[in-house]
């Protein structure tokens, strides 16, 4: 049981970051939008520079929880997935479940707001040719 609790505290303390980066990645985005709307072509690589680098720290985020999620057995491993994910409701009202859950809410939540944003850049740029086409 305690090894469980160590397990989802750390699932916990990293989804907290892999939301902090998210949000950060939505923050880029938007500030991406406007250098982009100005024309400001040195403050759009910076930004581009800068949000691939918090890209790069969410996925080795997320590599770190899927380790921990491997050494679940399979069915703890399903049910935590469905928490991280926003869409399995805690089972119990202990801390980190339910922490694990709202963190995961919340992350699904900043990346839909920040591919909103990122498709609408891209099909103002691109027209037709956007990667996120009508």
């Amino acid at each position: 049981m305690e090894d469980r609790r160590a397990l989802l505290a750390e699932v916990m303390k990293l989804s907290r970051r892999k939301f902090t980066k998210l949000v950060e990645i939505g923050r880029l985005t938007k500030e991406l939008g406007n250098a982009l709307s100005k024309d400001d072509r040195e403050s759009t690589q910076l930004i581009l520079k800068m949000r691939q680098q918090e890209l790069e720290a969410t996925n080795s985020i997320q590599r770190d929880i899927q380790a921990f999620l491997a050494a679940m057995d399979v069915q703890e491993r399903v049910y935590v997935k469905g928490l991280l994910e926003g869409n399995q409701k805690p089972a119990s009202e202990e801390f980190e479940e339910v922490k694990i859950f709202e963190f995961g809410r919340q992350c699904r939540s900043s990346l839909e707001e920040t591919v909103q944003i990122d498709k609408r850049i891209s099909q103002k740029l691109a027209g037709e040719d956007s990667f996120y086409k009508s």
